[in-house]
């Protein structure tokens, strides 16, 4: 059986059409959330990030990744990036990519301190998500920044190394008959074989392949990925069942299980409610939801104090009649907008 294709895209992919991206063959994205800055190592959200993964966990099965700085403040950047990842109802478990061991100065981190500030990351994010977190990286960064230790064999390994540095419109069936090569330890099983080495995914092809287009993003290419598996296993480990939209005439949305459905409320003083790309009255407006429409939530986001110092409550849906994706308010500055539906 063929290998899943996955895609992972970012701010420099721009704008990012799923269904393009399905339609050309992909099965599985990550899409990159935020990271530290360089040099304060303050945690950022990546530009579009909650758009893109709002199409994203529509099209195919989905998941985001974080860049790591292993300079320090650790457990700010995995609480802030578990916040990103637990916003949106993701298939696979969280991605952390590793391959940066500096220092804010500039200054390379030995690799004993590189390798406990990893440990102390992915304990924090599991701690938070309750998974392991797949790790991204490359053998030649790995070996010799982070090395080895057992608590490594938890996480599942994405690698990086790409077979062909020209233009190759077949490169993906190409991949499909090779192997990545050595892997770090404890994925790495045998020297000398890989036939059993523990890949989860293989990161074969990005800047020379000229396929943004093809899979739907603006950027001139795109990094393209096999799963060690085919989509049948791919899809049967996912931590949350994906469900696919329904093929154009059926005539009701498929809605994934479990979710709950919420009822715009029909105060007598508005007509509609605003659906917007982010849970945040800012956030760009996507359409109207109007009173009385029933939709699913598939994911939520709520804070005691906000806007005059009143709790909000957002909720992540898809219109049922229009397929329009994105957040509703269902309380905001002391109103309820929407009421569950028991």
């Amino acid at each position: 059986m063929p290998r899943l294709v996955i895609t992972d895209t970012s701010f420099y992919q721009g704008y990012v059409n799923h269904a393009m991206m399905h339609a050309a063959g992909a099965d599985a994205t990550i899409v990159r959330s935020g990271s530290a800055n360089k040099f304060s190592l303050l945690p950022y959200t990546d530009f579009r990030f909650h758009e893109t993964a709002a199409s994203a966990v529509l099209e195919m099965a989905s998941s985001a990744y974080w860049y790591l700085r292993l300079g320090g403040n650790l457990v700010e950047q995995m609480r802030y990036f578990a916040d990103l990842w637990k916003t949106h109802p993701f298939h696979f478990e969280p991605v952390l990519d590793v391959e940066e061991a500096l220092y804010p100065n500039g200054y390379v981190i030995p690799p004993g301190i590189a390798q406990a500030n990893l440990k102390i990351a992915v304990d924090e994010l599991e701690r938070l998500t309750g998974h392991w977190a797949i790790l991204y990286s490359r053998t030649s960064f790995f070996k010799p920044y982070i090395g080895y230790a057992p608590w490594m064999s938890n996480h599942k390994l994405w690698i990086a190394r790409y077979v062909f540095k020209e233009h190759r419109d077949d490169v993906l069936a190409q991949c499909q008959q090779m192997e990545p090569g050595a892997l770090p330890q404890p994925w790495e099983k045998t020297e000398g074989t890989d036939q059993d080495d523990l890949w989860w995914g293989w990161q074969c092809s990005a800047d020379e392949n000229r396929l943004g287009a093809k899979y739907g993003v603006e950027s001139h290419a795109i990094d393209l990925s096999l799963a060690k598996t085919g989509k049948d296993i791919f899809y049967a480990n996912l931590i949350r069942p994906f469900t696919p939209k329904p093929d154009e005439g059926e005539p009701e949305p498929m809605i994934p299980d479990p979710v709950v459905f919420y009822r715009v409320i029909n105060d007598g003083q508005r007509t509609y409610i605003n659906i917007r790309d982010n849970h945040d009255v800012n956030a760009s407006d996507r359409g109207n939801v109007p009173v009385e429409t029933v939709f699913p939530a598939f994911a939520e986001w709520k804070i005691a104090k906000r806007f005059n110092g009143k709790p909000e409550h957002w909720v992540l849906t898809r219109h049922p009649a229009n397929d329009l994706a994105g957040w509703v308010a269902v309380e905001w500055n002391g109103w309820q907008l929407c009421e569950q539906i028991k």
